[in-house]
């Protein structure tokens, strides 16, 4: 019992102070994690506040202009429209503060998993590194869908464990209920939890065995059915997911080095290089068969969700959350290793002491680097100011063309502008390994005059404007100058620039 006490003791600080750590100045702008993204859930939720909450007109157009359409199951969205209707204003920290919440929620669940396939001192050590690495305490609490993703993935590892460990129907019911969740909030999960699934079936009942048994068909068939009339729908009925499909899949990348390169460089932002050579060491070391078996799985069913998503996965970090818990298991076998090995009396009484020495140093680091990202600079509130004095000059209007950051996410949201964001380098780049044809400044221009209408063009990002000489040149020559300063150039694309006599 003493043992087991401090042990939950333990659970619970960590869980309080994770969540605490999140909660902190959880609303401001200092939440700068994958702004594009968290911003375009924002403008779902905005829009359809807007649509009945008491607003101006012009605000109310704005929000339904910016609205793009969800791609997913709208749960975060949900959430925080509840939210702001039951509060009675717009507030970022509502569905911020979920995400922390099942993140959170997840590291109990987790310490669960990880009971089944270690000691218990070990599964302190993967909770320590789920709840306090960098990268996740940025991530849980963002304005997106994938942090209540990563916590039901989790349940779903738990579930699944749960059942092999003695099958039946209400095991496997609960097994099921948890990975149709799971797959509907998003279906990537489907590659982590049917590769731990069926290799531990195999595990247990062997190939032909496995085949023939009932609990695996229903497993498969009842865990994907919902997200399979959803998706289904998407793609082949109403037609709103089609566009998605060859933006995600592009196995033309598998062939080349940036592919690679980009995707380990991620995988290192996201767990770090040392965390990853330690669980590949942990792959190896596995002392028992259901150990390794679920580390393996797991591990597996991420590369092949990489090999799937072949774009995002070597674009954008925020693809490879799902690895924070895998890492976190693999770490916890290898605490696991080392503290099977100190059976003698006088070593085992020194578990207790390395457990909370990884814990608290998985701890402070993670706090050390995450702490300071949540001040508010006077930079980033500049930027907010920026915004809302750029939108106060174009009257608010859903027909600009922007050349800002993270594609005019600040322009659009605190500036209450709407309309298109011209590309930068980057995008060209992506451009050209999607293999699309090159076009030209003025042939993009036309396309988006003929799509929108854009009466200014606005550039806040001067860094990318350098990059592009044809396109200041071109405005400076075609348009009139609305307003030069500092911090933003706005042009009248419906007032052409008077040559000079």
């Amino acid at each position: 019992m003493k043992r087991l006490g401090w042990i939950k003791i333990t659970l619970i600080i960590l869980m309080v102070i994770g969540f605490l750590a999140r909660v902190y100045q959880i609303g401001s702008v200092s939440n700068q994690f994958h702004l594009t993204r968290q911003f375009s859930t924002a403008q779902m939720v905005r829009g359809d506040y807007f649509a009945t909450a008491d607003v101006p007109e012009w605000r109310r157009a704005v929000a339904l202009a910016n609205q793009p359409p969800s791609l997913e199951p709208p749960v975060i969205q949900t959430v925080a429209l509840l939210g702001y209707k039951l509060v009675g204003s717009e507030q970022l920290w509502i569905p911020r503060t979920f995400s922390a919440l099942a993140w959170v929620i997840g590291a109990f669940f987790l310490f669960l998993a990880a009971k089944k396939i270690m000691r218990e001192e070990a599964a302190l050590v993967t909770v320590a590194f789920y709840l306090f690495t960098p990268f996740g305490l940025a991530a849980s609490r963002s304005f997106q869908a994938n942090p209540t993703m990563i916590a039901l993935s989790i349940i779903s590892y738990f579930t699944i464990l749960h059942y092999f460990e003695q099958p039946s129907k209400q095991r496997l019911f609960w097994a099921i209920i948890a990975a149709a969740i799971t797959n509907l909030v998003m279906i990537y999960t489907v590659f982590t939890i049917f590769l731990l699934f069926g290799w531990l079936s195999l595990q247990r009942h062997g190939l032909r065995r496995v085949l023939l048994e009932p609990d695996t068909w229903l497993f498969l068939f009842l865990s994907l059915l919902p997200s399979g009339i959803y998706y289904f729908n998407g793609l082949f009925i109403a037609g709103y997911l089609r566009s998605q499909t060859g933006a995600l899949f592009n196995p033309s990348l598998w062939l080349t080095p940036i592919y690679w390169i980009n995707w380990v460089a991620l995988i290192g932002e996201v767990v770090g290089f040392i965390a990853l050579i330690l669980s590949i060491q942990a792959l190896l070391t596995a002392r028992k068969p259901l150990q390794s078996a679920t580390l393996r799985s797991l591990w597996l069913g991420y590369l092949l969700y990489g090999f799937v998503i072949s774009w995002p996965i070597m674009s954008h970090s925020y693809y490879s959350m799902p690895l924070i818990p895998i890492v976190a298991l693999s770490l916890g076998s290898v605490a696991d290793f080392i503290f099977v090995r100190l059976q003698a009396p006088r070593q085992r009484q020194w578990i207790p002491g390395l457990t909370l020495a990884g814990i608290a140093a998985f701890s402070i680091f993670g706090l050390a680097i995450y702490l300071p990202t949540t001040t508010v600079t006077s930079e980033l509130a500049h930027e907010v100011e920026i915004a809302q004095e750029v939108g106060d000059k174009v009257q608010h209007s859903t027909h600009t063309i922007f050349l800002a950051k993270d594609y005019g996410s600040f322009l659009k949201f605190y500036g209450e502008i709407a309309g298109l964001s011209w590309p930068g380098t980057w995008d060209f780049n992506a451009e050209r390994v999607a293999g699309k044809p090159t076009i030209s400044l003025v042939q993009r221009l036309n396309a988006m005059n003929t799509e929108n209408s854009p009466q200014y063009f606005i550039i806040t990002d001067f860094d990318e404007l350098s990059l592009q000489d044809d396109l200041e040149q071109y405005l400076s020559s075609h348009f009139t100058v609305v307003e030069r300063n500092d911090d933003f150039i706005i042009y009248d694309m419906k007032m052409p620039q008077v040559a000079s006599s």
